[in-house]
């Protein structure tokens, strides 16, 4: 990853560290789609790799009369609190949030979640998960 015109994002956590002066200058997605963070330490810059807290593997829906069930897997989570589902009717464009799924916190191995939203009236529905860390 490189930086052309550098500047700074934020605090930047290394290897769980904080507090350590470390300045985040640079935001990069490669072409998997993958967030990885460049880094000043002391005068030095450093490319500090992947940021994603949570890779996921899959996630579908299923209807079950007037109920939908989300289901998804992660492949690996790093400090993963959980993720917040929200829900837009399709006749409006009102994203609302629905519920929380508490994360696995970190795992590398494979994780299942699952959420039911109930008592739906007809119509068509988006989903979106949101991470939390």
């Amino acid at each position: 990853m490189r930086c052309d015109k550098p500047r700074t994002f934020g605090v930047f956590y290394f290897n769980g560290l904080s507090g350590l002066g470390y300045s985040v200058l640079c935001l990069a997605i490669d072409s998997s789609g993958y967030i990885w963070a460049g880094a000043d330490m002391n005068g030095v810059y450093r490319t500090a790799g992947r940021t994603v807290p949570v890779e996921l593997s899959s996630f579908s829906t299923k209807v079950n009369g007037n109920n939908v069930l989300l289901t998804w897997v992660t492949a690996s989570e790093i400090n993963n609190l959980g993720f917040h589902i929200e829900r837009q009717d399709t006749k409006n464009e009102e994203w609302k949030n629905i519920g929380f799924v508490n994360g696995s916190g970190a795992s590398t191995e494979l994780q299942s979640y699952s959420y039911v939203d109930e008592n739906l009236s007809a119509g068509k529905y988006q989903y979106i998960l949101k991470q939390i860390d």
